[in-house]
């Protein structure tokens, strides 16, 4: 009859005997076969329900425990080896290596051990920087030669002068004296013409109408007399008779441009034929340890001098009372002439005063007057 009009019934019935003859087929397979052998517990075989009633297995299948049905999952589960064999095999595998670990173990150390070395960079060797070689300073030193001495008497038609003091600072001098040292310090460039206007009168000719920022006379006090020195930006004077600059007179300081304004001299030039001289001729130099500071020895000696007759005494002391010489100059330059006369009195006659400069605190690296002071 054909499939597709067979009846529930029939389907039944042909399903079943065609699983039944697949059935005695397989147990026959079996049964010629010497390879294949069962173990353990008979599996359960698949059951197929018909009519809500189970198939058993033939008595057959049961004595030879052959499943009906071979899945994938079981010929591979057939095919995996048990566990406590896979186990035993394991713990072996695992003490090999252990034991290959432990006699290579000094050789792959070593070999770590070059690697790790050769991916290092190379540790530049620190190297004590060889210690600086400081010259020794003389008297004929260029640095010595180049120190810039303040000036200790800034007014030669009195007697007053720095000198008068035992022991000498910065902290001495008055806020005028400090500024027009500056000035005298003061390189051409910084002084500029000046078109502005006056506040008062000025006194002095169309080319001296000029003018100085307040920040280069900074720069010229802290490079002269170390950053630490106290002063304040206001006006100052610059004596009459001053042979060390063209412009004496006044200086006025505008705060709001921070600027000094050259006013002229417009005072009464004052007239004496008595002048005052300071002179100091070094004969000695030394420096402290790495020339931090250097002392530089002087004679000195004061003069008095009437432009009139040329006449001149030469003191031991600044209060002009211990005479040493006395003469007559010869020449118009009476600074450098006094100054030949003291070199030949040699330092018996004179007073000894040691100048020291420092490098430390100064505005340009440069050597800063420090101090001065009379040497026992």
């Amino acid at each position: 009859m054909d499939n597709n009009h067979e009846t529930e019934e029939e389907m039944k019935e042909r399903l079943k005997k065609e699983i039944l003859e697949e059935m005695k087929q397989e147990t026959k397979e079996t049964n010629d076969s010497n390879e294949v052998r069962s173990y353990g517990a008979p599996k359960e075989t698949s059951k197929v329900h018909f009519n809500g009633n189970e198939v058993s297995p033939t008595p057959l299948q049961e004595i030879n425990h052959t499943p009906k049905e071979v899945t994938n999952n079981e010929e591979t589960s057939s095919n995996t080896p048990k566990k406590g064999g896979t186990s035993m095999v394991l713990i072996i595998v695992c003490g090999i290596i252990v034991l290959i670990a432990i006699l290579l173990f000094p050789t792959i150390s070593k070999k770590i051990s070059e690697f790790r070395n050769s991916q290092k960079k190379p540790t530049a060797t620190i190297e004590e920087p060889e210690e600086k070689e400081y010259e020794k300073i003389t008297i004929d030193s260029a640095i010595v030669q180049k120190l810039k001495y303040p000036v200790m008497h800034n007014d030669r038609t009195n007697k007053n002068t720095y000198y008068s003091k035992d022991k000498l600072t910065i902290g001495n001098f008055s806020n005028n004296d400090i500024l027009y040292n500056a000035l005298l310090d003061m390189p051409d460039v910084f002084i500029l013409k000046y078109n502005g206007k006056y506040s008062g009168k000025f006194c002095g000719s169309t080319a001296n109408k000029v003018s100085i920022e307040g920040r280069y006379f900074k720069l010229r006090i802290e490079n002269l007399y170390t950053r630490n020195a106290k002063y304040s930006l206001t006006n100052f004077s610059v004596p009459t008779n001053s042979t060390n600059t063209k412009y004496v007179g006044t200086w006025k300081y505008d705060a709001k441009s921070d600027t000094f304004v050259y006013y002229g001299n417009c005072g009464k030039v004052a007239t004496s034929n008595i002048e005052y001289y300071d002179i100091k001729v070094p004969y000695e130099a030394s420096s402290s340890e790495k020339n931090v500071e250097i002392y530089v020895d002087n004679h000195v000696a004061f003069a008095i001098v009437n432009r009139s007759t040329k006449a001149y005494i030469l003191y031991k002391n600044a209060d002009y009372t211990e005479e040493i010489t006395r003469g007559t100059l010869t020449t118009t330059n009476y600074q450098q002439e006094l100054t030949n006369v003291v070199k030949a009195l040699g330092k018996d006659k004179t007073k000894a005063y040691r100048y020291t400069f420092t490098i430390e605190d100064c505005a340009y690296q440069d050597y800063c007057f420090l101090s001065g002071e009379y040497k026992k």
